[in-house]
């Protein structure tokens, strides 16, 4: 579920309602939903962040059908209570918002590119999309909103029925820009703060990751930590392979805890992909590699070996407790473990200095 912020959310409209609800329920803990956030004295609607795919700028209009008088690309009438006013057009409304948001985030020098062809700009793209809550898409296209703002960036009320259409939509709006390799813990709070600054935003996991992890200290677990996910990833594949060739492995389990997207398709798409490539997903062999998330994985399954790859994307305590059991009861069947990340975090940095007393 995605985090909204803030929390004791005052809304204006029932759009702005139903909008939040969806965003909770479609949404997983990687995204945050800034709710009118004011950037450099502007206030948008809605802010999407993701600190692996970028950063959506919504503008929220809840007109009906026969409130909506005219519309061009610059200005809209609007019948409100049977008088007729002139207001910005959403799109242009976005546009300024965006460009605002590019103008603060770019005082960060951390946010921006170092080096190579995008030498000097942000690290995640910035897109923007404009909501019609109320709207279907076959009146959107008859009164022609659609020819003057981009119909990727619009979303009608048909959009907020199916989740993973709305997703790939999203994901669509940041990767018509450009393909982001994400951001580092500390360059996602940067943004946190530039976005909400009013607000000391941490990483719920913070508060909740105990110091006792004792059984970390268990010599069947390690720990690797990668620069990137790929050669996480890789080396997971790598190694899962030789245990099944070498036959010193029968029973493989690959836990993530969130199926988040990756510059092309998600984390299990990459690892399935890969394990089919190898010839290790058939039916009926002699051996089982499972797959799955956090949430769904049982955890007391007996596994020879168990990866648990992306701990550095743990966020919520209930995530870090099923963590916790699932290794516990791992180590009581004499599972050897191997925990990855591709990049720090608290959680990470607490295995380390466990491992290291060993």
């Amino acid at each position: 579920m995605a985090k909204v912020i803030p929390t004791d959310l005052q809304l204006h409209t029932r759009g702005e309602e139903r909008l939040v609800k969806f965003f909770e329920k479609v949404l997983d803990d990687l995204w945050t939903v800034y709710y009118e956030p004011i950037i450099d004295g502007k206030q948008p609607d809605f802010i999407l962040f993701h600190k692996y795919q970028g950063i959506v700028v919504v503008e929220v209009k809840d007109y009906l059908r026969k409130s909506i008088k005219e519309v061009s690309t610059d200005f809209w009438k609007i019948d409100v209570e049977g008088k007729i006013i002139s207001v910005k057009s959403p799109i242009k409304q976005a546009i300024e918002y965006r460009n605002t948001l590019i103008t603060l985030l770019s005082k960060e020098h951390e946010l921006l590119q170092k080096s190579g062809d995008y030498q000097g700009k942000l690290k995640i793209p910035i897109a923007i999309a404009c909501m019609f809550p109320n709207l279907s898409i076959d009146e959107v296209e008859h009164m022609g909103i659609d020819r003057v703002i981009p119909k990727d960036q619009i979303f009608c009320k048909n959009d907020l029925e199916e989740g993973e259409d709305f997703i790939n939509r999203i994901f669509g709006l940041t990767g018509r820009l450009f393909i982001s390799e994400g951001l580092t813990e500390r360059e996602a709070r940067i943004i946190s703060q530039c976005i909400y600054p009013i607000i000391n935003v941490t990483e719920e996991v913070d508060s909740c990751i105990s110091d006792d992890i004792a059984y970390i200290s268990k010599p069947q677990v390690n720990f690797f930590l990668f620069e990137h996910y790929i050669d996480e990833f890789q080396f997971v594949i790598n190694k899962t392979n030789h245990l099944i060739r070498s036959g010193e492995a029968q029973l493989i389990g690959i836990i993530y805890p969130t199926n988040r997207p990756l510059r092309k398709g998600t984390i299990a798409q990459f690892i399935d992909d890969a394990l089919q490539n190898l010839n290790l997903l058939p039916p009926n062999q002699a051996f089982s590699i499972q797959v799955t998330d956090l949430k769904t994985v049982d955890c007391g399954y007996m596994f020879d070996y168990l990866f648990f790859i992306d701990i550095n994307t743990i966020r919520s305590k209930d995530d870090y407790q099923i963590f916790g059991r699932l290794i516990k009861n791992s180590l009581k069947f004499k599972t050897n473990i191997m925990l990855t990340a591709n990049e720090e975090s608290l959680l990470t940095t607490k295995i380390r200095n466990r491992l290291a007393k060993r």
